[in-house]
């Protein structure tokens, strides 16, 4: 699945709740022993939706949380 497939996705499941394509920016992070780029399709006090790619190999870890967190993450090679 494409990114641009699950975005059409998630904004047909949840409208209203998916920001909207023209405020979507893609960010590049260096942190935690992982470097990519992410970009933030919702976020909320308790819960955040976000795409990340990355070209390289990555580890690390997200750290402790006060919340459930479910991180669902693709390969690509």
């Amino acid at each position: 699945m494409t990114f641009a497939l699950v975005e059409d996705k998630l904004r047909d499941m949840y409208p209203g709740h998916i920001l909207p394509m023209s405020d979507m920016e893609w960010i590049f992070v260096n942190a935690g022993g992982w470097m990519g780029a992410m970009c933030v399709l919702h976020a909320s006090l308790t819960e955040y939706v976000l795409l990340f790619g990355t070209a390289i190999d990555t580890s690390g870890h997200s750290g402790w949380q006060t919340i459930l967190v479910v991180h669902l993450m693709s390969f690509f090679i």
